[in-house]
């Protein structure tokens, strides 16, 4: 379905739209680390190495871009 609206007002709503996305996935990615580990315990296996690292945030990876020299 299609509503006509103001450009500003879509904008906002696309913007709060992805915020509300990117909070969604980041909590996903970090509940995954420990269900996998749960499983593995499950499992009698032990925990994986270097699994338990945190993923950068967006935030982060548009300011390694900004600092980084761009990689042609």
């Amino acid at each position: 379905m299609f509503i006509k609206t103001q450009k500003e007002t879509a904008k906002k709503i696309i913007n709060e739209d992805q915020q509300d996305l990117n909070k969604r996935i980041d909590e996903l990615r970090n509940g995954l680390n420990e269900k996998v580990n749960a499983l593995r315990k499950l499992e009698g296996k032990s925990d994986l190495k270097g699994f338990d690292l945190k993923s950068l945030s967006r935030n982060e990876i548009e300011a390694l871009k900004d600092i980084l020299p761009k990689v042609v």
